[in-house]
């Protein structure tokens, strides 16, 4: 099975979303079922705002399954994955790069901070989310645990489970995945 891995999406001039990856280059088409369901599911995943938006957007699609769902992906990636750089949208460990794409209607669409620039939503407690905030102004484990008066290995079993439920495998991965949603 095809994974979000080593990919590099970028718009072309006449609107095309291309996909660069270890078969070359080529336009995303409706036809591209496997990597468009992953795609989809990454943004239903990992933005639950943004995904809302897109169904609403394109809720005329629905009947088409096939074409709503690449709508969707078409949408998200235009906006948030348009340029052609070195930097992979999807890096080797599956890590989404997503950019800050030159768009004219940027601060006057309704979709601006939503769908583009689209936070990214997590599923973490209120005490997880206090936890995480405070490792990433710098306490330690010990400090956090003063602070919140539970045991620094209540702490560190908070930010294990934290990380689990984020899917990040260390706390600079969290930091730089999450730390914008904590300030």
């Amino acid at each position: 099975m095809r994974a979000l891995t080593n990919l590099e999406f970028f718009n072309a001039p006449d609107g095309t979303v291309m996909v660069c990856d270890a078969n070359g280059v080529n336009p995303l088409r409706e036809e591209d079922r496997e990597l468009i369901s992953l795609v989809y599911a990454y943004i239903d995943e990992n933005f639950s705002a943004a995904f809302k938006a897109l169904q609403d957007k394109y809720r005329a699609c629905r009947p088409n399954v096939r074409h709503y769902q690449f709508k969707i992906v078409w949408c998200f990636l235009r906006c948030n994955c348009g340029k052609l750089d070195h930097k992979l949208d999807f890096d080797r460990a599956g890590q989404a790069h997503l950019e800050d794409v030159d768009c004219p209607m940027a601060g006057e669409c309704k979709w601006y901070n939503v769908i583009c620039h689209p936070e990214r939503s997590t599923n973490m407690t209120t005490r997880q989310r206090e936890v995480m905030k405070l490792f990433i102004e710098g306490q330690d484990a010990d400090a956090i645990g003063d602070i919140l008066s539970i045991s620094p290995e209540t702490v560190k079993t908070i930010k294990r489970d934290a990380l689990r439920k984020t899917g990040c495998h260390s706390l600079a991965e969290f930091i730089a995945r999450y730390q914008n949603i904590l300030e």
